[in-house]
C-alpha cells in the first residue's frame, strides 16, 4: 500500500517531506483483530528509541481466555537508516504506558499491568537490563535530572517517587503529588496534582514545598518552564506563573465543553498548546497571554523546531489522518502529510523531530520522514504588548533585529513626573541586538525625555527622536538576557542629553559668550548625567 500523500502551500517538491525509511512488523500467522500501539519516540545522539505494545486476537482478549496475546518491545534504531540496534521484549500481559527518558548512558521508561507498574532502566547502547523498580499502576512519564529519576503513580490518590538513576534505589516517596509528569528546572520540581487542584513547586533534592498555586480544577498538564515563568493548563484556563514565587502572571480562558489537560510547549517567546475545550492549537504570547493565532482540529502536544510547529490529526478506521507543519509565528500551513485509515487507533500521533527528520509509529510500521529545508517563515510580529498601571494591554511597535519573540515582561508604570517602560530582552550570547521602539506619548508623562538602562547601567549606545504623537527610542545591547528600563523624566532635560556631543559643541560655539564659558557649560552637562531612581 502506498503510504502518505503530501499537500503543501507551494508545489515545489523541494519543500515537501519525503519517506526516509520504513520498518514494518507483522503479526503471527493465524491471528486476527490485531493492533499495535507505539509510544512516543525519542532521538538522542543519532539513535531512535521507541516502544510498541502488540495485541493479537484482541476480541478474545476482552471476552475469553487465551489464545489472545499482549506483549511489549522496546527498540533502538539507527535514526538515519532504520537499522535495528537492539530489541528488549517484555513479559506477556503488560504494556508500555510512558514515554522514555535518555540520560547518562541509560534509557528509562514505565510499563503497567492490570495491577502494578514498573520502571525499567536499560543500557542505551546494548539494551541490556540495568534495573527495574516495581510500584503501583498508573505511571506518569519519567523525568531524569542530576542522576535522579522522577515519576508519579496512581489513579485515585497519587504518589511522587524519586529513584537513583544508577541503582534504582528509592530516594523519595511523597503522597499527594501527581497526575501530571514532573518537570525539573534549576533544582525546582514542578508538578500538578489532582487531589488538591494545585500546581506545586518542590525542592527537587528533598521534596520540601516551596510554593503552590491553587486552580479551580485538576492539574493534569505537565508544565513548561522557560524565561522565569511556568506555564500549564487546568479547568478552563491556561496559566503563567512566576517560576520562583508562584505568583500568577496571566491566565487565558478557553471556551467549550470539558476541561484543559494538555501540556504546553514554549519556543521563542511563544506558548503553544492544544486546547482540549476548543479543539484548536493555540499560540499565546508568553509575556502576557495574548493569543497570536490558532489552528483548528489538530491535536497532541506540539513540537517546534526551526520556526515550524509540528502537530497531527489521527486517522480512524474510516478516515485519513494528517501530520501538519505550521509557521510558528502566524500559524499558516506549510505542508501536510496524510495517513491512510488504519483500524483501530486510539491515540494522537506521537512524534519526534530533529533538525532534518520526523519520526512516528502507526499501525504495523515505524516511519522516518526526511524534512525539507526550513522554509523562510514570515517575520515575527512587529508588535509587543505592554501592561499599564491600569491593567490595560497596549501595543508598542518595534523594528531592528530584536524580535517580539525575544521580548517579554513588558509593562509601563508612571507617577506624577516619571514614566518607565520595563522589558526583558533575550538573545544568543556573543551577538548584538539593535532595537527601535515606538512609544505613544499618551502613555508617558508630558514633556519628558527618555534614558535607557540595561541591567541598571546606562546604555552606551542609545538615542531617540519624537513627533507630536510618539517617541522613537533606539538602543543596542550585547545579547544574553537583560532587563531594559526606558525612563522618561522631566529632569533629564539637564541630566541626560540624547543629542550627540557635536550638537552640544555647536550650540556652545554659536552662543555669544566666551569660549571658556562654552566649555564650562559642556562640563556641566556631562557631570549631570546621573541616574534617575526607579519610580
Amino acid at each position: 500500500m502506498c503510504f502518505g500523500t503530501v499537500q503543501a502551500a507551494s508545489a515545489s517538491d523541494a519543500s515537501l517531506p519525503t519517506l526516509l525509511w520504513q520498518k514494518t512488523f507483522g503479526f503471527p500467522a493465524g491471528t486476527k483483530d490485531n493492533y499495535r500501539d507505539w509510544s512516543s519516540p525519542t532521538v538522542v545522539d543519532g539513535i531512535l528509541y521507541i516502544g510498541a505494545n502488540t495485541v493479537i486476537n484482541s476480541f478474545q482478549y476482552y471476552s475469553n481466555p487465551p489464545p489472545y496475546g499482549i506483549w511489549w518491545d522496546f527498540y533502538a534504531f539507527n535514526a538515519s537508516n532504520g537499522v535495528l540496534i537492539w530489541d528488549y521484549r517484555g513479559n506477556n500481559a503488560s504494556f508500555i504506558e510512558t514515554s522514555c527518558a535518555v540520560a547518562n548512558g541509560a534509557v528509562f521508561f514505565g510499563i503497567g499491568t492490570l495491577n502494578t507498574g514498573s520502571v525499567f532502566a536499560l543500557n542505551a547502547s546494548s539494551g541490556t537490563l540495568l534495573w527495574n523498580y516495581t510500584t503501583n499502576k498508573g505511571l506518569s512519564s519519567l523525568t531524569v535530572a542530576n542522576d535522579i529519576v522522577y515519576f508519579t503513580v496512581g489513579y485515585y490518590g497519587y504518589t511522587l517517587y524519586a529513584l537513583n538513576a544508577t541503582s534504582g534505589n528509592k530516594i523519595l516517596e511523597l503522597s499527594g503529588y501527581g497526575r501530571s509528569s514532573p518537570k525539573i528546572v534549576n533544582g525546582i520540581l514542578y508538578i500538578g496534582s489532582q487531589d488538591d487542584y494545585n500546581l506545586n513547586a518542590l525542592n527537587a533534592s528533598n521534596g520540601k514545598p516551596i510554593w503552590n498555586y491553587t486552580t479551580e480544577f485538576y492539574v493534569y498538564s505537565t508544565p513548561a518552564v522557560a524565561g522565569g515563568s511556568v506555564y500549564f493548563s487546568s479547568g478552563d484556563n491556561i496559566y503563567a506563573l512566576d517560576a520562583r514565587t508562584g505568583v500568577k502572571l496571566w491566565n487565558y480562558s478557553t471556551a467549550g465543553d470539558g476541561y484543559e489537560s494538555s501540556s504546553p510547549t514554549f519556543w521563542n517567546g511563544i506558548v503553544y498548546i492544544f486546547s482540549s475545550r476548543e479543539q484548536n492549537l493555540i499560540a499565546l504570547k508568553a509575556s502576557n497571554g495574548v493569543k497570536l493565532w490558532n489552528y483548528t482540529k489538530v491535536g497532541g502536544n506540539p513540537i517546534v523546531a526551526n520556526g515550524v510547529v509540528h502537530v497531527s490529526v489521527p486517522p480512524t478506521d474510516v478516515s485519513s489522518g494528517y501530520l501538519f507543519a505550521l509557521n510558528a509565528y502566524n500559524g499558516e500551513k506549510i505542508w501536510s502529510y496524510s495517513i491512510p485509515p488504519i483500524p483501530p487507533l486510539y491515540n494522537w500521533y506521537k512524534i519526534a523531530v530533529t533538525n532534518d527528520a520526523l519520526y512516528f509509529g502507526v499501525g504495523t510500521s515505524l516511519y522516518a520522514l526526511k524534512l525539507p529545508p526550513s522554509p523562510s517563515v514570515s517575520s515575527p510580529p512587529t508588535i509587543v504588548s505592554a501592561l499599564t498601571d491600569e491593567g490595560q494591554l497596549v501595543n508598542l511597535t518595534i523594528s531592528g533585529n530584536v524580535t517580539s519573540s525575544q521580548i517579554s515582561n513588558v509593562y509601563i508604570t508612571s507617577d506624577q513626573s516619571t514614566s518607565t517602560v520595563y522589558l526583558t530582552v533575550t538573545g544568543v550570547s556573543g551577538t548584538i541586538g539593535f532595537s527601535n521602539m515606538t512609544i505613544q506619548k499618551g502613555l508617558i508623562c508630558n514633556e519628558t525625555i527618555p534614558t535607557i538602562y540595561i541591567d541598571d547601567q546606562i546604555a552606551k549606545k542609545q538615542g531617540y527622536t519624537q513627533d507630536s504623537d510618539n517617541y522613537y527610542v533606539w538602543y543596542t545591547t550585547d545579547f544574553s538576557t537583560h532587563q531594559i528600563s526606558i525612563i522618561f523624566s522631566e529632569s533629564q532635560n539637564l541630566k541626560t542629553s540624547s543629542l550627540p556631543d557635536y550638537i552640544i559643541w555647536l550650540g556652545a560655539a554659536s552662543a555669544v559668550v566666551a569660549v571658556s564659558a562654552g566649555v564650562g557649560l559642556l562640563v556641566y552637562f556631562k557631570k549631570r548625567k546621573t541616574r534617575i531612581p526607579y519610580s
